[in-house]
């Protein structure tokens, strides 16, 4: 039975999770931190009463979460002390992880990328179908970004009123863009965490790779900067509504996505518990 210093307890109840290492509690804390800090383990990332295959996929998470979803994290520091198991539990972990990010993490992106045989070829033939999916993700991405390039241009060079159609199809693109890298992202990851001497990591940061709208976004303004800004009468309003255009085609998606990891972590946590 794993102890938890009770007195730190109540400062990480108090804590807003933060992204990044950090040198010491007093400089923040992300949530794998949290979880050394609360054990009164020495201060790192890697604590050594936690699952090291759970311990991977949050420290790639954590980094990867929006500032407010991350606090969604902070009811899991004590559930993770005490989870490190037996080999025969990480391995149940890894093999979880793998049956999510093969059957909802790439096959999810590849079709709000428009991309529906490849997704049915992920479900079927699973680790087999990575090589070829991550592939055709990204001549998918290279096509959108393309499509989006043109769109952006006809928008801001245009007076008509048909043009006023031009953001939201942009903004489809985008998210094309988006859930193509990053399904390419996850299929790289995943591909490379077989013949890796850091398997774990591999795998956890293609379970990580899914919050694209930022990614997308960008590549929105990245479209033609300097005309999209002219549109928007200078670049911060041309980012904020790239981001906003985007955000509402793509958030859906995320947050499906979101809510099946926490539901996964879950999962991976009850492997095998040594705290009560």
């Amino acid at each position: 039975m794993m102890s938890i210093d009770t007195d730190r307890l109540a400062k990480i109840e108090a804590l807003r999770l933060a992204k990044g290492a950090h040198d010491s509690f007093a400089r923040g804390a992300s949530v794998m931190e949290a979880v050394a800090y609360v054990a009164g383990e020495p201060f790192s990332d890697h604590p050594q009463c936690a699952s090291p295959v759970v311990g991977a996929f949050l420290r790639a998470w954590n980094d990867r979460l929006d500032d407010e979803t991350r606090q969604r994290l902070t009811p899991y520091v004590v559930r993770l002390v005490g989870t490190a198991g037996s080999d025969e539990d990480e391995r149940r972990r890894r093999d979880m992880l793998w049956e999510w990010v093969l059957g909802t993490l790439v096959p999810t992106w590849l079709e709000t990328a428009g991309m529906h045989a490849e997704a049915k070829d992920v479900r079927a033939q699973g680790r087999q179908a990575l090589a070829h999916v991550r592939e055709k993700a990204w001549e998918r991405r290279m096509e959108a970004r393309e499509r989006l390039t043109a769109l952006v241009r006809a928008y801001v060079t245009s007076a008509s009123a048909s043009a006023h159609a031009a953001p939201a199809a942009a903004a489809y693109e985008a998210a094309t863009y988006g859930a193509a890298a990053y399904a390419a992202s996850a299929a790289h990851a995943a591909t490379a965490s077989d013949a890796s001497d850091t398997a774990d990591a591999s795998l956890a940061d293609a379970a990580a790779s899914y919050d694209a709208v930022g990614a997308a976004a960008s590549t929105y303004v990245d479209a033609d900067t300097d005309a999209y800004a002219a549109y928007a009468a200078d670049a911060d309003n041309a980012v904020a509504a790239a981001y906003a255009y985007v955000e509402a085609v793509m958030a859906p998606t995320v947050r499906e996505l979101e809510d099946s990891a926490f539901d996964l972590l879950d999962r991976l946590i009850d492997v095998h518990r040594k705290v009560a």
